[in-house]
């Protein structure tokens, strides 16, 4: 995993995560349906850029940036927030995409000391789903919610994992990665 590495989203890089954002393969999966323009894109950065607590994070390969790690639904009093991830560029290595999520996860424990966290996931997304239930989440009983994704309904599930289950955990995921 050392190839890897996590670094703070710059206003350099806005072109290249909106070009991403509102790529068929990565918009398709988010729970928004509308595509993002150049003001909006601009304009949320110029909201977080002065953060002090990063929250967006580019994801890189052997310092090539490829992918996108964001955490919305920040709530530092609760110690909870929700990561979202995806791989902007497709030529990647085989463990990108597991090592992009495992690094999300970790980062939102190690980085940002959340408690817990939260995410959405299509039930259609199974490539997300087997991602996050082999990292260790868990669904969340009766938390299913219903999305209008280009006409027509998607259910996507709430999904939750402790600190404490992840240390427990990773080590596993370690030693498989």
């Amino acid at each position: 995993m050392s190839e890897y590495s996590l670094r703070p989203l710059e206003e350099r890089d806005l072109q290249m995560v909106l070009q991403w954002r509102n790529s068929e393969r990565v918009h398709s999966k988010m729970l928004t349906d509308h595509k993002i323009v150049w003001e909006e894109h601009f304009a949320w950065f110029q909201r977080i850029k002065d953060n002090p607590i990063k929250r967006n994070l580019i994801f890189e390969f052997l310092g090539r940036p490829i992918g996108y790690i964001g955490y919305t639904e920040y709530d530092e009093e609760k110690g909870c927030c929700s990561p979202g991830a995806y791989l902007g560029e497709t030529e990647v290595p085989i463990d990108a995409g597991i090592t992009l999520f495992y690094m999300a996860v970790e980062y939102a424990f190690a980085e940002l000391n959340m408690k817990y966290l939260e995410t959405s996931v299509f039930r259609s997304n199974k490539i997300a789903m087997k991602i996050d239930k082999f990292l260790g989440y868990k669904e969340i009983p009766n938390s299913d919610e219903v999305f209008n994704k280009n006409g027509k309904e998607e259910v996507a599930v709430r999904m939750f994992m402790a600190r404490d289950d992840w240390n427990e955990h990773k080590q596993g995921i370690i030693i498989s990665l």
